[in-house]
């Protein structure tokens, strides 16, 4: 999956990187206050959204259920004591490659102890939102376990972009989003 993918590039830079999703589109580049910064994510997911606060709140419990003591970031992490509960990191990187490659290397050991558990049914989950918790959340837990700044590149990701966007989820099935990106990438080339 792409989550695991990003993780063991990530493992293999030795230079500061901006790592964009495939379904990420953006027309201008990203400022220099982000591309200086020590580690950067696309935006904050929390609370506020109904879906993002169920999506990362049941994997917080599944994981404090059947997997404390697995990763000091999560044992530390109560999605029920924060609104701000994740990263969307379609757009991620910087230049604090020891703590990116730490959070990479977090992410590849949780995938692979879930997926050793869903195979052996010792844990029934969802597999897909299980990375993408793990993935995302993971992120904010090193940023609070290890009180740590994160910028994003988005800071309401609710205000209209006319320099990027994401495609997530089902947008990427969308005919009328698909067409837009094909107009607009038409324009830029000329």
């Amino acid at each position: 999956m792409w989550s695991t993918a990003k993780a063991y590039a990530i493992m293999e830079m030795d230079d500061p990187f901006v790592h964009l999703d495939p379904d990420v589109y953006l027309w201008s580049g990203l400022n220099k206050e982000i591309l200086e910064s020590k580690v950067f994510a696309q935006s904050r997911e929390g609370k506020w959204d109904p879906y993002q606060n169920q999506l990362y709140s049941k994997r917080s419990d599944d994981y404090h259920m059947n997997f404390e003591g697995a990763c000091k970031y999560f044992d530390n992490f109560h999605a029920e004591n924060l609104e701000h509960l994740a990263y969307n990191t379609g757009v991620v990187g910087g230049n604090d490659l020891e703590f990116l490659k730490k959070w990479a290397h977090n992410m590849i050991s949780l995938v692979n102890l879930y997926d050793s558990k869903i195979q052996s049914n010792e844990f029934v989950g969802e597999r897909y939102l299980a990375v993408v918790w793990i993935e995302q959340s993971l992120l904010r837990a090193m940023e609070i376990v290890d009180g740590y700044h994160i910028k994003v590149v988005l800071e309401d990701p609710n205000i209209e972009q006319d320099h990027y966007t994401h495609l997530c989820g089902s947008a990427k099935k969308e005919e009328e989003y698909m067409e837009s990106l094909r107009i607009i990438n038409k324009n830029m080339l000329g």
